[in-house]
């Protein structure tokens, strides 16, 4: 009979393991569209989970708080009571407010404006496989200008806080990318390029508006990021329709 109740414990243990090694977390990527941040953190079932962004690619996934919760970035310093028990306190870095539930998403964060509660502002991006396919670059316009863009001979406009997405032939060895935006002196070519036709993969341009800080006579009015995506999905074996 012991030996019985054994059988069945170990069997139920095992399906039970199998079980919760199955569960799917949503989950969500960082990346910076000016600059580097390093020493950040969040908390996931009160653990504190270090975080990095920078803006040439971006950083692994990391595990959504679950019922879409906000996601608060922080890091720690020391804590200025030095009558308190506690040797460091939480600054507060960013605050991530996800709009619509996603199983993958992207948070982009960008410099505050001076004067800002917190040093970063971000922007939460929902990751579609099915609307984002393979060979496709996805177009994020997230500036206050009407952006155009030209990929190979696809010539198209973006119109502010729109996003497109246009298919690319890896059979090219280079893929030509040119930006301009539309200012009130007329169009203005911001950004003309020679980049990777990558094959199996998607590509992520971001198009934002320059922060205070960085505007400058001169200077481009807008921050432009190409990111290629290292983790395309696997069980995505369709490419961009027509090609």
């Amino acid at each position: 009979m012991k030996k019985l109740l054994y059988c069945i414990w170990a069997l139920t243990s095992g399906l039970s393991g199998f079980a919760q090694s199955e569960i799917k977390h949503n989950t969500f990527r960082l990346l910076c569209l000016d600059g580097f941040v390093t020493d950040m953190a969040y908390d996931l079932a009160a653990k504190k989970i270090k975080v990095f962004a920078s803006q040439s690619d971006f950083s692994p996934n990391y595990i959504q708080p679950k019922n879409g919760r906000d996601l608060v970035f922080y890091k720690e310093i020391p804590n200025p009571d030095l009558t308190s028990p506690f040797k460091t306190i939480k600054q507060t870095l960013a605050i991530a407010k996800p709009t619509t539930p996603s199983e993958r998403m992207i948070i982009l964060l960008f410099p505050a404006p001076e004067g800002s509660a917190v040093p970063y502002e971000s922007i939460c991006i929902p990751d579609s496989y099915e609307k984002h396919k393979l060979e496709t670059i996805a177009l994020y316009n997230l500036s206050t200008k009407l952006i155009a863009v030209k990929i190979e001979d696809y010539l198209t406009s973006i119109a502010p806080e729109q996003t497109t997405v246009a298919p690319y032939s890896s059979k090219n060895a280079g893929l030509a990318f040119s930006l301009a935006v539309n200012k009130p002196s007329g169009w203005e070519s911001v950004m003309s390029t020679l980049t990777v036709a990558a094959p199996h993969a998607r590509v992520f341009a971001f198009i934002k508006d320059l922060s205070n800080a960085s505007t400058a006579e001169g200077a481009n009015p807008v921050i432009f990021r190409l990111v290629y995506d290292t983790q395309p999905p696997p069980e995505a074996k369709s490419k961009a329709p027509g090609l």
